[in-house]
């Protein structure tokens, strides 16, 4: 350690301190983190932590009184938004944390013996809120009863595994369906070309 360019012996002495016990943001989570689309959010609640103790932080571009370790902000949101916590130790190293409220619409699957391709058949459905189409999933399809799955056609094409073998969906209606939140999105619906097939395990790719 090289002490000649310190000002003071304090200095080299918290340069070791952040060698050996190094700061960090130990975590930053915020709560809603995902909501449906067309969800207004109003209220984000923050949560921290730290690995040592700070001089100053500043959350989503505010300074904030430094014993803080949670807050309330008060939003406007219906789109994605990343929120920002940048942390000063007493040691003066900088250390920034992201989290992201994500606005994501659901991806329905279940067993159905309907042949109505309507928005009921997919609201009658289960829903995951999802990014993607990539999944696995299980459901039982009594007699008469076909295994659906619907997203919205901004996923694409899905391709569709049962039992490590390909096929056994076909696509069978788009339409605009409008989610609980009242946001209406096209989705394609998907559907078993076997009906009883009782319990099954799909992968969606």
């Amino acid at each position: 350690l090289n002490t000649n360019s310190k000002q003071t012996i304090v200095d080299a002495i918290n340069e070791l301190e952040e060698i050996v016990n190094p700061f960090d943001i130990a975590s930053f989570s915020i709560s809603p983190s995902t909501v449906e689309k067309g969800t207004v959010v109003t209220k984000v609640v923050c949560i921290w932590s730290y690995t040592k103790n700070i001089s100053s932080q500043i959350l989503d571009g505010n300074a904030i009184d430094s014993s803080l370790r949670a807050q309330e902000l008060n939003v406007n949101l219906t789109s994605q938004k990343t929120f920002s916590l940048i942390a000063t130790s007493t040691s003066n190293t900088v250390k920034t944390a992201n989290a992201t409220l994500s606005f994501l619409n659901g991806v329905y699957y279940g067993a159905s013996s309907s042949t109505d391709y309507t928005s009921s058949l997919i609201g009658g459905l289960t829903k995951v809120l999802a990014s993607g189409r990539q999944r696995n999933f299980t459901v039982t399809a009594n007699t008469n009863q076909y295994i659906y799955y619907s997203i919205p056609t901004s996923m694409g094409t899905p391709t569709f595994f049962v039992g490590g073998f390909e096929g056994g969906f076909d696509k069978v209606a788009t339409l605009n369906y409008t989610n609980s939140q009242g946001y209406t999105e096209s989705y394609d619906i998907y559907k078993s070309t076997t009906h009883g097939l009782g319990t099954t395990t799909v992968t969606v790719q």
